[in-house]
């Protein structure tokens, strides 16, 4: 009702789900499975829906990965917190275009590929987004040729997003290290067509 009531038509929308999944109170989950995705669907607008508990198995991953599914959002199991940045780069990443890769790890000295995402023909922008805890790591997009690939770089607070205009068809390696010991990144590879 809400979004219905605020949204900006002109916009993407999202509805971000933070939730064990757990309907305890309210309508059954076949109901909500039914009647959230047409209304999500009504109103042009995904649901990216993150699972909280302590393990996988303590959530409703049937309801909250069929959210967002159904709605062509993202879903991710979270235990610790950590995750949350990247999920939410994969949902507004999703929004824009389409989420190839997600990949939580640490970086070390050595540069070692965080993901291999096909890109498509026709692609528009291949973009990676970056979020960390303390220190950025070094990030290269290396190119089907296995070429270092010029990419268009910003840096805001603990997220870098790496831009690369007209990328080639092909098999595309995001590479990570770092210099500094080993860092927590995550990183989302996506595309626009």
């Amino acid at each position: 009702d809400e979004l219905e009531r605020l949204r900006d038509p002109d916009l993407p929308a999202a509805i971000i789900l933070l939730s064990d999944g757990h309907s305890n109170e309210g309508i059954p989950v076949p109901e909500i499975l039914d009647l959230v995705p047409r209304r999500a669907e009504d109103l042009d607008a995904v649901v990216c829906s993150a699972g909280f508990a302590t393990t996988e198995e303590q959530v409703d991953a049937d309801l909250l990965e069929g959210l967002a599914d159904e709605t062509d959002g993202q879903y991710l199991f979270v235990a610790a917190g950590n995750e949350l940045p990247s999920f939410f780069v994969a949902c507004r990443q999703g929004l824009l275009g389409s989420v190839l890769e997600t990949t939580t790890a640490l970086a070390s000295a050595t540069p070692v590929p965080a993901a291999v995402v096909q890109v498509p023909e026709q692609t528009c922008s291949l973009e990676a987004v970056v979020s960390f805890v303390d220190l950025a790591p070094t990030v290269r997009l290396v190119d089907p040729d296995g070429s270092e690939a010029e990419a268009e770089t910003q840096e805001s607070g603990n997220v870098m997003l790496l831009r690369v205009a007209d990328p080639v068809a092909g098999n595309w390696t995001a590479e990570v290290s770092s210099d500094e010991g080993d860092l927590l990144y995550s990183i989302v590879l996506s595309v626009e067509e």
